[in-house]
């Protein structure tokens, strides 16, 4: 997320629109503006492809994986179009591998971008965060997928965690507070009903019991406990 939409992505797009005429800028942007995608892709692009550093991740993410080959690359050089082709296949193969065999292609070609990339960008492109695409293959080998372990999910569920807090003091203070009274109107408290069963029936055979000895000794004194009881 950091390193490929919010970091490689924009700086590849703004050296890029450095060989872009007016007219390639406002297709582009024409094309990006009217895209039509799935109800669960929830992505605009309301900002120029010039203005890619105001993008979110997911126009990023969206870009790099797919429209950005179909898209950009008719309007740029050969040279430009086909080094960015290699980045966006990379990306894609390391977002979803299929095989051990196909991340240890999408590591080379990843170095492969990373070496020729001052000869197409300058020297000026040779950042740190250029240089760690070349790790990028090591957690996928680990962990799975980049988008499989990416922070996108964790991003999606800030929106629930920040309606817990208001203003800008001691949200961590709010948050924690709102938590634990949610958990506590939550947490369901059963009354020990069962135990109170057993105790009354316990009681109720003693008396029983009890009734049945006097009753040996004198009709008289049966009387005398009902009349009690119904006191």
């Amino acid at each position: 997320m950091h390193l490929v939409c919010l970091g490689d992505i924009p700086s590849v797009i703004r050296r890029c629109c450095q060989n872009f005429d007016k007219s390639s800028l406002h297709e582009i942007d024409t094309l990006l503006y009217q895209l039509r995608l799935p109800h669960n892709l929830n992505v605009s692009f309301l900002e120029s492809i010039e203005h890619a550093d105001r993008w979110k991740a997911k126009n990023s993410r969206l870009f790099v994986l797919n429209i950005g080959v179909p898209s950009a690359t008719l309007h740029l050089p050969k040279l430009f179009a086909s080094h960015f082709v290699l980045y966006s296949i990379g990306i894609i193969m390391l977002h979803a591998p299929k095989s051990i065999d196909e991340i240890n292609m999408a590591d080379e070609i990843i170095n492969y971008y990373c070496k020729t990339a001052p000869l197409v960008h300058g020297l000026s492109i040779e950042l740190f965060s250029l240089h760690a695409h070349i790790h990028l293959a090591q957690p996928v080998k680990r962990l799975g997928g980049l988008g499989h372990t990416s922070a996108f999910g964790f991003e999606s569920c800030i929106r629930f965690i920040q309606k817990k807090a208001h203003g800008s003091k001691d949200l961590g203070a709010q948050i924690s507070y709102w938590i634990d009274l949610q958990n506590a109107m939550e947490t369901k408290i059963k009354a020990p009903s069962l135990s109170v069963i057993n105790v009354s029936i316990l009681y109720f055979n003693k008396f029983v019991h009890f009734i049945k000895q006097c009753s040996r000794k004198s009709n008289l004194l049966i009387i005398d406990l009902i009349f009690i009881i119904v006191l």
